[in-house]
């Protein structure tokens, strides 16, 4: 059994690495069906843990897990959620549709 450092946040953008020869990976024994099934959900963009949990109707641990494997291998790049202070309010978004809608 292995150990993982890693704990991916819920809100934590998947993305294949780039440069990732994921094909070769596939074809060989090391990557299983679930491991390309998340690639594939990413390959045209980031997505949330969460979401890639939810759409390929696997636990956040089972995600985490091979999220794990993908960038040990160096298919697969983790970006942590930007901190709340750096994120755009929704009374901020608000104001800004206001002033649009008055323009």
């Amino acid at each position: 059994m292995r150990q993982r450092d890693r704990v991916f946040d819920l809100a934590a953008q998947v993305a294949v690495a780039p440069g990732a020869r994921t094909a070769e990976l596939g074809a060989g024994e090391w990557l299983g069906p679930r491991h390309t099934a998340v690639l594939d959900a990413c390959r045209v963009s980031a997505r949330p843990v969460a979401e890639l949990a939810a759409e390929a109707g696997l636990t956040v641990g089972t995600v985490r897990a091979l999220l794990d494997d993908l960038v040990t291998c160096g298919c697969a790049v983790v970006h942590p959620p930007a901190p709340p202070a750096d994120q755009v309010g929704a009374r901020v978004l608000g104001e800004v549709i206001d002033a649009l809608r008055a323009a």
